[in-house]
């Protein structure tokens, strides 16, 4: 037989170990650990928000001062561009297409590496609506985008305003 003391302390020390069981405490798997993949993922959705705001300057800011760009519309091998050619080359790009805008739809982390799927829209001078299905492959070292390759199909374009032959280079 429990006497009356004895049952009031195990329903106490019953009723504590479940309120700590539910409260939060500082044991390894909560500690904040940096994710890297989370960091790159991050600094891309930054670097689209940039672009998206026709920033170019802040945009450029998210590549190192020499990254290597491959881009189908200027050919199969990989260009170096500075910050301030990147800066120079999106400004043009948004004389051609001034409305343009890309909504991100998934965005893939791996190793050094984030992999972003995205659509690209907007309207040239012409009046032409795009709407371009476009991946790429960003690849960073030390938190800054050192290659970025990109890949959509060039036929999407209209017959008059293939990419290749705007002046965007």
């Amino acid at each position: 037989m429990i006497c009356k003391s004895m049952r009031t302390k195990l329903t106490f020390t019953a009723i504590v170990m479940v309120m700590l069981s539910c409260s939060p405490s500082e044991t390894k798997d909560t500690i904040a650990v940096p994710d890297k993949d989370n960091d790159k993922v991050v600094l891309a959705q930054k670097m689209f928000d940039a672009f998206n705001q026709h920033r170019w300057d802040v945009m450029a800011n998210y590549y190192s001062d020499s990254a290597l760009f491959l881009d189908p519309a200027f050919g199969k091998t990989y260009l170096k561009q500075s910050r301030s050619q990147t800066v120079d080359k999106y400004a043009r790009f948004q004389s051609v297409f001034p409305d343009i805008k890309d909504e991100i739809v998934a965005m893939y982390p791996s190793d050094d590496k984030v992999i972003v799927e995205f659509v690209s829209r907007g309207t040239l001078i012409s009046g032409v609506k795009l709407e371009l299905p476009i991946v790429t492959v960003l690849t960073y070292k030390d938190s800054l985008i050192v290659k970025d390759a990109t890949y959509y199909d060039v036929e999407c374009f209209p017959e008059e305003e293939n990419p290749g032959e705007i002046e965007i280079p």
